[in-house]
């Protein structure tokens, strides 16, 4: 903070791990709360939540004493209104609200940037995502080990459910069956999405319908054990599947490994895609991000030119795709971690395709 010139710096979350990151607490598990975390660069901090009843969780998960529930709104005001009031009270006893003030959240979170700017209006407000997101870039040996976890339980989960997805088995019990494995694993919260596809790249809630001989699914599981996140992602055909999908199965599968092995320490992002260009996936769709308290996290998206240069302790999803002629993206991959000597896939290097 100090060599970005800031006196304060506000981070707010609606459903991001922003907030957790820095005091222990995320709003993200309820749809009715946010959070907004101020600290000045000469004081304590202090944690707003938007509900009373949330209270007694941030008291819980926080690591900071100092938690308020802002004020009812008013009439003709609304709750990040009271939030921000609550947030410029706190700033001006602590003589930062003419200050220069570093603010973090995303899109569609940045509600909060308006009502700030309304109650500090002789503040300077600046982006100071990249600052957090620097911070958050490299994980802890900690860290690590809570997102190796996850990567086992997800990777666990998508063998249990190639073990029950059968022609006649109805479609819950797949989905059924990878959050159960992910729950034994140790998953305190479970983000799972399923599809059968025929001729689109598609999720959809799993119906009562039992699967056929024919049908292709895809299945993506991002447990969190101990708030972090790890994923994988990949497709199972039930019975048979056409040589040429086979084929195109196992090119992607050896993609994502032989990316993998390419993230070296000092090499750029931008050079990945570059190199992903040469093994034949299509660096036109999304082929990964970064993540960790999140699921996707800087940067949100791979993207070819990117400068920043890989270093140990980041943590990668890289699912690359490949698209089929009047059938779909064929897509797998999960978690890759940075070490010292490269890229490390928590993924098996021989995963089933047909059931």
């Amino acid at each position: 903070m100090k060599e970005q010139g800031l006196d304060a710096l506000a981070v707010y979350s609606y459903k991001s791990a922003a907030t957790k990151y820095l005091s222990g607490y995320s709003p993200r598990w309820s749809v009715t709360n946010a959070a907004l975390y101020t600290l000045p660069i000469d004081g304590e901090p202090m944690m707003l939540t938007r509900l009373q009843f949330h209270l007694p969780t941030v008291l819980r998960e926080a690591v900071i004493p100092n938690v308020k529930v802002c004020g009812a709104a008013r009439l003709g005001t609304t709750p990040m209104d009271a939030m921000a009031e609550e947030c410029a009270a706190f700033l001006k006893d602590q003589g930062k609200n003419e200050g220069k003030i570093g603010l973090v959240g995303y899109a569609p979170e940045m509600g909060i940037e308006l009502p700030l700017r309304k109650a500090l209006p002789k503040a300077t407000f600046i982006d100071a995502n990249p600052l957090l997101d620097a911070m958050r870039r490299i994980k802890t040996e900690n860290e690590l080990r809570l997102i190796a976890r996850s990567a086992e339980a997800s990777t666990y989960a998508m063998g249990e459910a190639m073990l029950v997805a059968k022609a006649g088995v109805h479609e819950q019990e797949v989905y059924m069956a990878a959050e159960s494995a992910m729950r034994r694993k140790g998953a305190s919260a479970v983000h799972l999405f399923f599809g059968t596809v025929k001729d689109t790249k598609t999720y959809h809630r799993p119906v009562d319908r039992r699967l056929e001989k024919g049908d292709i699914g895809r299945i993506e599981g991002i447990p969190e054990v101990g708030g972090y996140c790890a994923e994988t992602t990949g497709h199972f055909a039930i019975e048979s599947a056409p040589p040429e999908l086979k084929a195109k199965f196992e090119e992607v599968v050896q993609a994502h490994f032989a990316t993998a092995d390419y993230m070296q320490p000092g090499r750029t992002i931008g050079e990945v895609v570059e190199y992903m260009k040469t093994i034949g996936s299509e660096v036109s769709r999304r082929l990964g991000h970064g993540m960790g308290l999140d699921n996707i996290e800087s940067p949100e998206t791979i993207r070819e030119g990117d400068k920043t240069v890989i270093e140990p302790g980041m943590v990668f999803s890289i699912h690359p795709h490949l698209r089929v002629e009047q059938f779909t993206d064929i897509v797998w991959g999960g978690t890759v971690i940075i070490t010292k000597k490269g890229g490390v896939s928590t993924l098996s290097r021989y995963p089933e395709f047909v059931t």
